[in-house]
């Protein structure tokens, strides 16, 4: 009937409109801080309203249209996302050497590109270097005198990287695995080229963080890329176990990376547990968090007063002035917030499960924000490229619910 299927496609539509605006969220809110600093808090505000209302009315084009059998036999790669990677693989190679200056003992904030560097990379590369020497890789100090802020996990995994010449190097590998993944996700050539243009592109802190050779983008990935495979196999009883366990552990070590990536917790084993049951979401989240533990509590144990990660990843310190308990009252949220929506049955699908874990990493950054914003007496988006994390999550998930594919 004609009616009907007009109601059809107005509820469709209003729904396209809605995960653009997600979209829009999850990409533009991290870099609200970097706008504010070029811009003015106005202009950055104006920014983020257009980029609103361009990726609600793109979410509602034809071209976003769900892949045909045909597109899905051919393969995800193409010529765009090959020249994309390769864009990637340039910039990198000029732009990093430009923002690495810290080295050199000039301060990063004169350099331009990209908002300028920072020390995460010799923050990497010094933890890195006293963990393979055998020594305790918390004591030392970068040349801008801040202590090392990687988790055990992340140091591990970026071991490697640092055989090979430079840790950082680890960025152009996780990349290039974050557009496969995108790809056997999507598996549409033209989707898989807009996803990773936009998460890396419309986002302007993720190509910064990529430019001057921080770490969080690769975190993410490392997690995001460890959690999916989790959820995707483990409802899967033709998977060898030892694969699974694999995925596992695998997710545990890169959890040992940042502290708010244990807010992703509670939504992974809610779905787990209903996409395979609780007996295999007890058994194989349980397998991630040994592994969280194995490569985390030895070096906490060793010195827990210089295990620098606990305090420095907790931003909230900073601001007992504003609210007294906030260290501890504003991550208590954000985790009771993430319990909280892990009830929702919706997760089942991974769509949702990736929505969720983009809501919850983004809110400590928000409740960061309001407290910042109260000590300044007026909007301050200083810390919203902490939010960075949330982008790879919620584009992937706003992204499979714009296009209607269910996994």
């Amino acid at each position: 009937m004609p009616f009907q299927r007009s109601r059809t496609s107005l509820s469709a539509s209003r729904h396209s409109i809605l995960f653009g605006v997600a979209l829009s969220w999850f990409l533009l809110f991290p870099s609200l801080g970097l706008f504010q600093k070029y811009l003015g808090t106005t202009r950055a505000l104006v920014c983020m309203a257009i980029g609103v209302a361009l990726f609600a009315r793109l979410a509602t084009t034809r071209w976003f249209a769900a892949p045909s059998r045909e597109e899905i036999d051919r393969g995800w790669m193409s010529t765009t996302t090959a020249v994309l990677f390769a864009v990637l693989v340039l910039g990198f190679v000029v732009f990093y050497p430009m923002t690495n200056t810290a080295a050199a003992g000039q301060s990063p904030s004169s350099v331009s590109i990209g908002g300028g560097g920072s020390d995460r990379d010799e923050s990497l590369q010094l933890g890195i270097r006293e963990l393979v020497a055998g020594r305790y890789p918390y004591y030392q100090t970068t040349p801008l005198d801040n202590f090392v802020t990687q988790l055990p996990g992340s140091l591990l995994l970026a071991v490697p990287f640092a055989w090979l010449g430079n840790a950082v190097w680890q960025n152009l590998f996780w990349f290039g695995v974050f557009i496969v993944f995108v790809g056997s996700v999507f598996q549409s050539e033209r989707t898989t080229a807009l996803v990773i243009a936009l998460t890396v592109f419309a986002s302007p802190v993720v190509l910064q963080d990529f430019l001057t050779g921080g770490d969080l983008g690769v975190n993410t990935i490392t997690i995001l890329i460890g959690m999916f495979l989790m959820i995707t196999l483990a409802p899967d009883v033709s998977a060898a176990t030892w694969k699974k366990i694999t995925v596992a552990a695998f997710t545990g070590i890169a959890l040992s990376s940042r502290l708010n990536f244990l807010l992703l917790m509670p939504p992974l084993f809610a779905a787990m547990a209903r996409r395979a049951g609780l007996r295999e979401a007890v058994w194989y989240v349980g397998v991630a968090a040994l592994a969280f533990a194995a490569v985390t509590l030895p070096f906490y144990l060793y010195d827990p007063a210089h295990f620098a990660p606990l305090n420095l990843h907790n931003r909230f310190n900073q601001f007992e002035g504003e609210v007294r308990g906030g260290s501890i009252l504003f991550p208590a949220l954000s985790l009771l917030v993430s319990v909280i929506v892990s009830f929702y049955s919706g997760n089942r699908t991974v769509r949702v499960w990736l929505l969720q874990s983009g809501f919850v990493l983004t809110l400590p950054v928000v409740f960061l924000v309001g407290v910042a914003t109260i000590r300044a007496g007026r909007l301050n988006f200083l810390f919203t490229d902490y939010a960075l994390a949330g982008a790879f999550f919620g584009a992937m998930g706003a992204g499979l619910s714009i296009f209607g594919r269910e996994l």
